[in-house]
């Protein structure tokens, strides 16, 4: 498979429980930090991170599933030093990104290239973050910029008769059926080809006809799924993005007014809601589209 989407795991994410478990059913490859040598360990260790925990669960997962990055003393001096320096510009929707950042500053030119993805657990740290909240007539979009959501149902191993180890062999088994792993680099790529920069030339009907065909790939994913006839439970993952028009005014002229369309399995929002934290990043930085992925075992934003 030439195109693979890694997600990079918080330093705390296996602290968790069922840590890990949707994320093997959402990303191709895992990202992950651990202690650097037997000081880090000890750090993590005063902090309630459970290093011991953390390699258990890594040694299930396995290697070709996973990339390790020590986390050193280094690491956490550049991450303060970045987190300082963002919060104090107001530029929330990275900070949870700077993580990602360090992590992936040692990749080499066998990576040819990444995503940078910040992942949320929580709608309301999410909210919180970026300032989400629902638009309207009277919401000032800065430099034409417009949010836009996309979500969709997966499906995770689930079955309260087995060890959270034994679920994680699950779901680390099925993710990585070449079945599976196509269908779901298929729904990644048409998720990022929507959340995309020309998102603004959206017409009016776009998102029924986005819902649709993002339906179909979700079911194709789904299929597969079942094929393997393990218990499963849905959960949603929603990809944030804001698009950016060429100018404000040209925005002003082309931008449609706030539409959504879901269904039972999907939702696409188009300037229904406003990030104001997400969209003002997106106006300093540069034509690369700022996204970020809340995973979570609810519904939101009335999707129904």
């Amino acid at each position: 498979m030439s195109n693979e989407y890694w997600g990079i795991c918080a330093v705390d994410d296996h602290c968790a429980d069922g840590a890990f478990v949707a994320d093997l059913m959402l990303y191709d490859r895992l990202v992950v930090a651990f202690p650097s040598d037997d000081t880090e360990a000890a750090r993590w260790e005063r902090k309630g991170w459970d290093p011991n925990r953390l390699e258990r669960l890594l040694a299930r997962i396995g290697d070709d599933r996973l990339k390790r990055v020590p986390w050193r003393l280094e690491s956490r001096e550049r991450w303060g030093t970045a987190y300082s320096a963002a919060r104090q510009q107001e530029t929330a929707a990275r900070t949870f990104g700077l993580t990602t950042t360090q992590l992936t500053n040692g990749f080499g030119p066998h990576v040819p290239s990444i995503e940078v993805l910040t992942t949320y657990k929580s709608l309301n740290v999410l909210s919180d973050d970026l300032g989400i909240r629902r638009a309207s007539e009277n919401v000032q979009i800065p430099s034409g910029a417009i949010t836009v959501i996309v979500s969709h149902q997966f499906l995770v191993p689930h079955d309260s008769r087995r060890t959270e180890q034994e679920v994680l062999c699950m779901s680390r088994e099925l993710s990585s059926d070449e079945d599976v792993r196509r269908k779901r680099a298929n729904l990644w790529r048409w998720q990022f080809d929507f959340v995309a920069a020309r998102t603004w030339l959206t017409p009016a009907s776009a998102p029924g006809t986005a819902v649709a065909e993002m339906r179909e790939l979700v079911a194709e994913q789904h299929e597969v799924v079942r094929r393997a006839k393990i218990p499963t439970r849905p959960q949603y993952a929603f990809l944030f993005g804001t698009a950016v028009g060429r100018s404000a005014a040209e925005m002003e002229s082309r931008t449609p007014p706030g539409m959504a369309a879901s269904t039972s399995e999907t939702f696409v929002s188009v300037g229904q809601f406003a990030a104001e934290r997400l969209q003002r990043g997106a106006d300093t930085a540069s034509s690369r589209p700022i996204a970020v992925l809340l995973s979570d075992t609810h519904q939101h934003f009335s999707w129904v």
